[in-house]
C-alpha cells in the first residue's frame, strides 16, 4: 500500500513563534488529536493563537513508500530546529490515529489519542531537528495512509 509523503504538515511550532504563549511544554494535549491544532493561548489576554497559514519549513519522509501489515517504516521529520510536535499515520482522509509507534528518541514519547501509543509527540520543549520514529502498522492492511 503507499505510504503518502505529506509535506507541510501541522507541527506545534506556536511556541517557538509567539514571544508569549501558554505552551504545551510536555507533549500535544489530547484535545489536538483529531484537529490537529494545539490550540495554544497568548499569555497577555488569553486569546487563541492563530495557527500558521504559511508554507511550513517542515516534511514528514517515510522510509518506505509502502507497509505490511504488522510491519515497521520508519518516518523521518526533517527542517530547522523545532520544539513541539504530534505525529500520526492515517488512513487517507480520515481522522483516526491507526499503528503504534515505538522507540521513541530522545526527548519525544509515544501518546494516546484512540488507543495506546498510537501517536507520538514532543516529551518537553528541548531542541529536535530531524527525528526518526518508527511506526508499526496494524495487523491488517488498512489501504493507503498517510503521516500527518
Amino acid at each position: 500500500m503507499a505510504v503518502s509523503r505529506v509535506v507541510g504538515a501541522a507541527f506545534f511550532l506556536a511556541v517557538a513563534l509567539f514571544e508569549r504563549c501558554e505552551g504545551f511544554g510536555s507533549g500535544a494535549p489530547a484535545s489536538a488529536c483529531t484537529t490537529m491544532q494545539p490550540g495554544h493561548l497568548n499569555g497577555t489576554n488569553g486569546t487563541t493563537v492563530a495557527a500558521q497559514t504559511s508554507a511550513s519549513p517542515y516534511s514528514i519522509v517515510p522510509g518506505s513508500s509502502s507497509y505490511t501489515a504488522g510491519g515497521t517504516v520508519s518516518v523521518q521529520i526533517v527542517g530547522p530546529v523545532f520544539r513541539g510536535f504530534l505525529l500520526q499515520a492515517r488512513q487517507t482522509g480520515m481522522t483516526t490515529p491507526i499503528g503504534t509507534f515505538s522507540n521513541a528518541p530522545n526527548n519525544t514519547k509515544t501518546t494516546q489519542c484512540t488507543t495506546a501509543d498510537n501517536s507520538m509527540t514532543h516529551a518537553n520543549t528541548n531542541a529536535k531537528e530531524n527525528i526518526t520514529l518508527t511506526w508499526t502498522a496494524p495487523s491488517t492492511t488498512m489501504g493507503n495512509i498517510e503521516f500527518v
